[in-house]
């Protein structure tokens, strides 16, 4: 704990979110003041992060499934020798 440059006591430990999540008190989390806490944190932080983080895990299965249909699946080389545009 330390003091600003405007005389507050500034407390860089303990988190208002922490408390909350650190508590046994279920009936905390019915109380609106905590309700639209957690509302404003997900419309504000939360909810950007997992959109770009759905965003690029879509992008990444379209990267491996459009690798595994070339290599795999239309594979069109033949590893016995001979051309590579021989198709039988």
């Amino acid at each position: 704990m330390y003091i600003d440059d405007d005389g507050k006591k500034v407390n860089t430990d303990i988190s208002l979110m922490n408390v909350i999540c650190d508590s046994n008190q279920l009936d905390l989390f019915n109380c609106d003041v905590v309700q639209d806490l957690i509302l404003f944190k997900w419309s504000r932080l939360g909810k950007r992060w997992h959109l770009i983080g759905c965003f690029f895990h879509f992008f990444y299965m379209g990267i491996v499934m459009t690798y595994i249909n070339i290599v795999y699946i239309h594979n069109k080389i033949n590893y016995r020798g001979g051309d590579v545009f021989d198709h039988d």
